[in-house]
């Protein structure tokens, strides 16, 4: 019997991430779906692509796509869950860095990461405070009852 979310049988889309090899993008670690076996970007990485594809698509599990990781975490519970072993290869190429790939990677891609970081929490406050609720009082993402003042926002 199968998980949900899981196909032991269905190969990787590849080696590295499909949507940022689209672009000429690069990514900090690499993430399979456990599902459909689309490998993604993790959400330390610009793209966040393996995000976006539970989001578009609503396969829950994913599996790590780095050598020597055999973890799996479902979007659905925020957790990690127990998987079963699928179709290979398990990981990337092992001569292929992290982040990657080779050539991509710009030089200041630690100060671009610690720059998105910001302004990702810049944009989760303002949308917090737009609606009402300080992101610290968000449940699941979700907005609570309760309302912040204006004076919360500035």
């Amino acid at each position: 019997m199968r998980e949900i979310g899981i196909d032991p049988t269905v190969s990787p889309s590849g080696t590295g991430c499909v949507d940022c090899d689209a672009v000429e993008g690069w990514w900090v670690h690499l993430r399979r779906c456990a599902q459909c076996g689309h490998i993604g970007c993790c959400d330390s990485s610009p793209g966040q692509h393996a995000t976006a594809h539970f989001r578009e698509t609503g396969h829950p599990v994913i599996r790590s796509f780095e050598p020597g990781e055999d973890w799996f975490w479902s979007f659905e519970s925020e957790s990690g869950v127990d998987g079963t072993e699928l179709a290979p290869p398990q990981s990337r190429p092992a001569d292929q860095p992290s982040p990657g790939p080779r050539g991509r990677v710009p030089l200041d891609w630690r100060a671009q990461l610690e720059a998105l970081g910001r302004l990702l929490s810049d944009l989760t406050r303002f949308v917090g405070c737009r609606e009402g609720v300080s992101p610290e009082r968000r449940v699941n993402g979700a907005l609570p009852n309760s309302r912040v003042s204006h004076e919360a926002c500035r």
